[in-house]
């Protein structure tokens, strides 16, 4: 009855030939990415699988084709025995058909032509209930020992019916399940008398699953062949490109065993991925007569990881020197201008691959390699300002994966020539202390002051006059004939002459006081005044030194210091304090840093202004404050000069003085200033306030300060 439901069915089946083409995709290998292996079986094209013009694309893109050649891949074959009870019963050959089955499987390994390398089989049959499958011989490469065991098989009871298609399927899960390669061309050789009045499965359903799985089905008519019996394996066979044979001889299988043989050689094309998760791969070729045959896989997963990058050069926190031929080379000039950058590159999922670019950024600006060598560059840096940067580097490799390298923070120093030294001034003539007239009203009362602040400003050196100096200056103008001299504490100057009528005059600043008796007496009291103030104070450390008392840092400070010069090159090595600073590690070109006179006073004053930093307790005066009702409202300035000898290096000089002095470098001896290399000085010039002196009697304290030029 079952046959005859399939007589519509198979009249059409018998439109198709033995001879229609074949060809399907057996296999996708990822196994050596990015490099892919496709492999191909066909039959019936007309002409060798090899010669015949092929197209792969991957998700819809054509790819070049890298190669293309025969390979012998190998086949996985299952052997299903339609055993009801008439498997007993004699064969076409005499033989009982289980025997018969038995010799034919036994002849497919006597003729060799299937490899124990590449090819596997096994056996399955219906149980003895005929409501289940059981296992002759699972999955292996050993073939005589699948045909040991077909010749061992002798059942007890058997059904009377079976489920034909029931088994089919039952063999096509365990193909489907096969430990084997994926590319193997994959078959079913069906024994049957094509009965089925059992199976609850359609025939379409199974012919429709084998080809959705590539797999050929082969059926073999045991027993005489009834009509709808054979029509039944005929068709199975026909729309899953398999053979229909009926089995009257032994020499009818030897015909299978060479087919299934064949089916062992199959193309193969390489290509290189593009991408990391493709869906599907197609190859498609064309015949001699101009038909051209495609199929489609799905694409299996790539194992691939993203590169693994380190930066190796420049290393993490190292310096890089950059540097001009003079003093005032620009940035775009400094040499080097460009920073070798070299990569190490490791591959995780042990596939290398190349790059399609690798970016590396730097301070803003990015360049991108997109040919080899990938792994290093030479990045411009012509633009790099001494500074701290971070190095970081991108790759896209072919895949389109990205790979990125950890940070790397490193430095950038500038060196730089310093200037030529500026020439030094003459040493100023010796001061003139006599009067050019010796008339009346000489009370000597001049020369005592310059007497007195001359003690205490003795050149600081011989090489160049010091702004610390009293300097004698020239004769007046020709309305006063006389001597002048300059005092710094004040910063005026004090003239006394006579005038061309013969009047005697001392001119104080702009000044001007006629010389008759009481106007003199009166001029001289401030002068008495400032007289003895510098005779009190020379007291004082006279007494401190007598006493054994701790002087400052150095002993030669004293509140007859009234102003100092220090020279050096911190304007050459700090550039010019009112300029621009870089925001990147500022540093202040000088600084004060408390030593000792209170312990509640800042511990460090940054001189970063301009040319003058005036220092003092009123905020609206100095610009560096010492909160202490000890200090002056405007205590002391510091002033930076521009046109000191030339020097590379960092100095430090104490600054120790008398609260009521105010703050100024120290000297070790009349003269002598102390600095960390003798030849060098410091940029900074300290003028102190008369209103120091006007503190001297009520505090005897002191406050030091040191003044570190950076």
């Amino acid at each position: 009855m079952a046959g005859a439901l399939l007589l519509g069915a198979v009249a059409q089946v018998h439109g198709q030939t033995d001879s229609r083409p074949v060809f399907v995709i057996t296999g996708v290998d990822v196994t050596s990415f990015p490099d892919i292996q496709v492999t191909a079986f066909g039959a019936n094209l007309g002409g060798e699988l090899a010669s015949l013009p092929a197209v792969l694309k991957e998700d819809g893109v054509e790819q070049p084709i890298v190669a293309s050649e025969p390979a012998t891949v190998g086949v996985a074959t299952a052997f299903l025995l339609d055993a009801s009870s008439n498997i007993r019963d004699p064969g076409n050959t005499g033989d009982a058909r289980n025997v018969e089955i038995a010799k034919a499987v036994n002849r497919f390994v006597e003729m060799q032509e299937l490899s124990a390398a590449t090819d596997w089989l096994a056996a399955y049959t219906v149980n003895g209930a005929g409501d289940g499958f059981s296992q002759i011989a699972d999955w292996t490469q050993d073939h005589q020992a699948v045909a040991n065991e077909l010749s061992l098989y002798a059942p007890e009871a058997l059904p009377d019916s079976t489920p034909l298609f029931g088994l089919i399927k039952y063999g096509l899960d365990q193909i489907e399940l096969a430990p084997v390669p994926q590319n193997l061309r994959r078959s079913l050789v069906v024994f049957s008398d094509g009965f089925d009045a059992l199976s609850a499965v359609q025939i379409d359903d199974i012919v429709n699953r084998a080809n959705r799985l590539g797999v050929t089905i082969h059926t073999v008519m045991v027993g005489p062949e009834a009509e709808a019996r054979r029509q039944n394996l005929q068709r199975i066979a026909d729309v899953t490109d398999g053979q229909y044979l009926v089995y009257s001889s032994l020499q009818d299988m030897e015909g299978l065993g060479s087919h299934l043989a064949s089916e062992r050689e199959q193309q193969r094309y390489l290509y290189r991925l593009t991408q990391a998760e493709p869906k599907t791969v197609e190859v498609a070729v064309t015949t001699p007569g101009g038909r051209t045959l495609r199929d489609e896989a799905a694409f299996p997963t790539v194992p691939a990881q993203p590169a693994t990058m380190t930066i190796q050069q420049p290393s993490s926190g190292s310096r890089i020197e950059r540097s001009g031929a003079t003093p005032d080379t620009p940035i775009g000039e400094l040499t080097p201008a460009s920073l070798t950058i070299v990569l190490d590159v490791q591959w995780p999922d042990g596939h290398p691959r190349t790059f399609d670019r690798i970016e590396y950024e730097l301070n803003g600006k990015t360049e991108a390699t997109t040919a080899e060598p990938f792994t290093s560059i030479e990045f411009p840096i012509a633009d790099l300002d001494a500074g701290n940067y971070t190095l970081r580097a991108l790759a896209i490799d072919e895949l389109g994966i990205e790979s990125r390298a950890a940070p790397v923070s490193f430095a950038v120093n500038v060196s730089l020539p310093a200037p030529a030294p500026a020439t030094e001034a003459s040493a100023a003539p010796a001061a003139d202390t006599s009067a050019n007239d010796t008339g009346a009203n000489d009370t000597g009362a001049t020369p005592a002051i310059a007497e007195a602040v001359g003690e205490s400003n003795a050149p600081a050196n011989t090489a160049a006059s010091s702004p610390t100096e009293i300097v004698l200056l020239p004769d007046g103008a020709d309305t006063l004939q006389g001597s002048t001299w300059r005092i710094p504490i004040a910063n005026i100057d004090v003239a006394y002459g006579s005038t061309a009528s013969g009047e005697r005059q001392l001119r104080i600043g702009d000044s001007t006081i006629p010389l008759i008796p009481a106007i003199a007496m009166i001029s001289l009291i401030p002068l008495a005044a400032v007289l003895a103030a510098l005779y009190f104070v020379r007291r004082r450390n006279g007494n401190e030194l007598a006493r054994g008392e701790p002087l400052p840092i150095y002993a030669g400070v004293t509140g007859e210091n009234i102003s100092t010069v220090v020279d050096a090159t911190a304007y050459d090595l700090t550039e010019d304090a009112t300029e621009a600073q870089p925001i990147v590690d500022f540093e202040a070109p000088a600084s004060l840093h408390y030593v000792e006179g209170g312990d509640s006073l800042p511990k460090k004053l940054n001189i970063e202004g301009g040319r003058e930093v005036r220092i003092g307790r009123k905020a609206a005066f100095c610009d560096l404050i010492i909160d202490d009702q000890r200090v002056s409202r405007l205590h002391a300035s510091i002033q930076e000069n521009e046109t000191m000898a030339t020097s590379t290096s960092k100095m430090k000089v104490a600054l120790a003085a008398h609260l009521s002095i105010g703050v100024s470098c120290a000297s070790t001896t009349a003269g002598s200033w102390s600095t960390a290399t003798s030849s060098t000085s410091i940029p900074w010039l300290i003028g102190l306030n008369l209103r120091s002196l006007r503190r001297q009697a009520r505090h005897d304290m002191r406050l030091i300060y040191t003044i570190f030029v950076q």
